[in-house]
Formats: C-alpha cells, structure tokens, sequence
C-alpha cells in the first residue's frame, strides 16, 4: 500500500513545488514592474523639470514680443488715425518699417518631447491630468500661435517685395526720399496695408501670444505643485491663479459706466475656469489687477481695489490711455 501511494505523494510534491516556483516568478514580475514603473515616474519627473524650464523661457520671450508688438499697435493707430507727422516718420526708423518688419516666436519643445515618448510607459491615470494639460498647451495653443506668427511674417515679406518691385525710394533708406514720406502719410493703398498688418500682428498674433503665455503658466503652476516644489513661482508666472474661486470673486459682479448719457451695464462671470463678460468674451488675467479682453476690439481692463482688496469698479484703456471707467453696483433681484 506503502508503495502505491508514492506516485502521488511525488505528484502533490511535484505540483507544490511548481505552485511555488509561479509564485515566485509572478512575485519578481511584480517587482520588477513595480521598479520599471518607479523608474518611469523618477524620469517623468525629470521630463516634468525640464518643460519647467522650457515654459521659463517661453514665457520671457512671448514677454518681449507682446511688448514689441504694443509698441507697434499705439505707433498703428497714430497712422491709422492720420495723426502721424513726418517730422515723426523721418525720427522714427520704426515707423517706415512698421508693416515690412516682423517678431518670431521659437516655442522649445524639447521637454514636450520627451515628455510624449514616456506617456505609453506610465500607468494609467499616472500624471493624466498634468499631460492633458500640457499636451493641450503644445497641440493646441502653440498651433495657433504659430498660425498667427507665420501669417505675419508672410504678409510682411510680401508688402516688403511689393514696395521693392515698385517704389524707387525703397532702397534709399539711409537717405529717405520725400516721395516715401508722403506715400507713408497719405497713399491710400498704404493705409490698407497697415489695417490688414494690424489685423494679422497686434490682432491675431498679439492674441495668441497672450493666450500661450496665459496657458503656460497655468501648466507650470499645475507642474510645480504636481513636484510639490518649494521655490517660489516667477512673479510672472505666479499671479495666475484662476482655480482659486477667492482670485475671481473679488472681480465679479455688475458695472455700469459712468460720465455717460447712456445706460451702458456688464456683468462678469466666471465659467470654466475663466472670466467673462455678459455678452461671452473671455478675459486674460495679465497682472494682479488687469485683464485684457480677447475678442473684438482688445482693450485693457484695469480694476480699482478697495480696502479689502475687493473690486470697485475699472477703467477701459486702450493705447494706455483711459476711455471709459465703470463703476460697482448691486443688481437688484
């Protein structure tokens, strides 16, 4: 009897020692998938660092070309307006270069990058909202933004090549012709061209590069608290604060205009993580206190703060010049 039950005592034996060796195979499987995902994380983490750095100085150099392009949009409506002079125009190189000239802006990728040859490694759900985020920031917004920039530089080099193929004073420019000076003051067709300029650069592209720098500091604030950095936010970067409804709240509410016959009244909303005005246009936040209008006619939006650092009412500049100021008051329900 003895005898006959060793053939099974081997097989119970033999089975046990093969349900420890899956065991132990599916164990180191773990672990081995566990550390490729920690070293996934840790060079996520790394990624992460340096689209902050890319975002850096992204963000500086959309600084410089907004200010560039809003120098050109007050020296646009000077001649839009017909109140450029040509003692002006003969001072001022800029002003016979001002629809022939163009900014470029290179947006670094580098980061973005490496960040998308990581994504199919990660677990899910690992980072998602963080790469939705940035992914949204360089497939969407960098896109446009490109569209914008590219559009006036087309439309710039063009008019340069018109101006080239037909006007004999373009090549005296060290020595300007009075025939130039009055095609800059008083040709028609020159006006048009500085309308159609203003529409693609200190319309469209001023625009985008508003929105990219508003969208990149909201993806390096979302970034920087993903690493739980300790190091203080860019001052440009760290008034951006959309999600904290206590940012938005002391701006929201009713205005009416004043020093006006009119019964001119807005109301500002926050939707979606932004602010809008009753009739749907978003705004930028561009400092503590400003905002820009993104559609229609741009203008600037600077808010008076009182003691409790509560909005009371805004004035509407346009060129850095005042023209309409609104004041609070309580809708009556």
């Amino acid at each position: 009897m003895a005898a006959d039950n060793r053939p099974m005592q081997y097989l119970r034996y033999a089975i046990g020692e093969i349900v420890l060796v899956v065991i132990g195979i599916l164990i180191a499987l773990q672990i081995n998938n566990w550390n490729e995902v920690q070293k996934v994380k840790a060079k996520t983490r790394t990624v992460f660092i340096e689209i902050l750095k890319d975002l850096d100085k992204d963000i500086l150099q959309v600084n410089e070309n907004i200010d560039h392009l809003e120098e050109k949009d007050s020296l646009l409506d000077r001649v839009l307006s017909k109140v450029v002079t040509a003692k002006e125009i003969l001072s001022m190189g800029k002003y016979r270069s001002l629809i022939t000239s163009y900014t470029t802006t290179t947006i670094n990728t580098k980061g973005y990058e490496s960040l998308m040859e990581l994504t199919s490694n990660l677990p899910d759900d690992s980072y998602r909202d963080e790469i939705e985020q940035i992914k949204s920031l360089y497939e969407v917004t960098k896109i446009n933004l490109d569209r914008s920039g590219n559009a006036v530089a087309s439309f710039s080099k063009k008019t340069m090549e018109k101006y080239s193929d037909n006007y004999a004073w373009f090549s005296a420019y060290e020595n300007p012709q009075k025939e130039e000076i009055a095609f800059f003051l008083n040709n028609p067709f020159y006006l048009n061209d500085a309308y159609t300029y203003r529409i693609y650069s200190t319309g469209n592209y001023l625009r985008d590069l508003y929105v990219f720098k508003y969208d990149a500091a909201l993806c390096y604030q979302a970034i920087h608290k993903t690493l739980a950095l300790t190091d203080t936010l860019p001052k440009y970067i760290g008034f951006v604060l959309p999600t904290q409804p206590k940012v938005w709240n002391k701006f929201l509410g009713h205005y009416k205009m004043e020093g006006t016959n009119q019964d001119k009244r807005v109301e500002f909303k926050q939707m979606d993580n932004n602010m809008y005005e009753s009739s749907g246009s978003r705004f930028l936040m561009i400092s503590e206190n400003t905002f820009i209008s993104m559609y229609g006619k741009r203008k600037t939006y600077v808010f008076e703060l009182d003691e409790n650092h509560t909005a009371k009412g805004f004035n509407v500049l346009k060129n850095k010049v005042i023209i309409q100021h609104w004041k609070k008051y309580e809708e009556i329900k």
